[in-house]
């Protein structure tokens, strides 16, 4: 007896491979962008944490931020904590990079009287411009935060648009479009360079 075999035909696998791809085309960026924000959003309590750091630094060893991000970072197993190595930020955030942004942290405003430093910079800057994230941020010793969206973020940039990021809206104006904060709230992790890498303009 003859055996009847009935499977799909090639236009109909064709036409499921075609609905696949363009549920893919939907929904991948979709996803990009949502994670894209979730960097942003990271970013800025990183910067938080690291401002808050700071400030600890500064009242824990007697005045002056400290010299270097990694001054933050935890000490090695079996220390104590130490103006080197004070335990404020954890291994992650010392390092530099974080949740699809790198962090660049330089001392400011020598004070030659008591040998400190009376202030800083701080860069956020994502890894992948358009893909891990869309702002540039910056901060400093006025725990400000300020954001660009098109380059790296500087003391001149908006500050206004970080708030609106907070609401869950999106501003869009000259360098601070989509979100930056007062530093009241301060901030976390970040990465100890001098030379911040160059920006990546957006792609048109």
């Amino acid at each position: 007896m003859g055996h009847d075999q009935k499977g799909f035909s090639l236009i109909e696998l064709l036409i499921v491979v075609a609905i696949i791809l363009i549920l893919s085309a939907i929904a991948i960026p979709s996803l990009m962008r949502s994670r894209a924000a979730a960097n942003e959003a990271s970013a800025l309590e990183n910067l938080r944490a690291i401002s808050t750091a700071e400030v600890t630094y500064s009242v824990t060893y007697g005045g002056g931020y400290s010299p270097s991000l990694t001054a933050l970072g935890p000490p090695a197993p079996g220390q104590t904590a130490s103006s080197t190595a004070a335990g404020l930020v954890d291994e992650t955030l010392a390092s530099g990079f974080k949740s699809g942004y790198s962090f660049f942290y330089t001392p400011a405003l020598f004070n030659a009287a008591t040998n400190s430093w009376d202030g800083y910079t701080l860069l956020a800057n994502p890894a992948t411009y358009g893909r891990t994230g869309s702002l540039y941020y910056y901060t400093d010793q006025s725990f400000v935060i300020r954001a660009n969206t098109t380059n790296q973020a500087s003391s001149t940039d908006d500050d206004s648009a970080v708030v609106c990021k907070r609401r869950g809206k999106r501003g869009r104006g000259r360098g601070g479009e989509r979100g930056e904060e007062r530093g009241e709230e301060h901030h976390e992790g970040a990465h100890d360079s001098t030379t911040p890498p160059e920006h990546h303009p957006r792609e048109h």
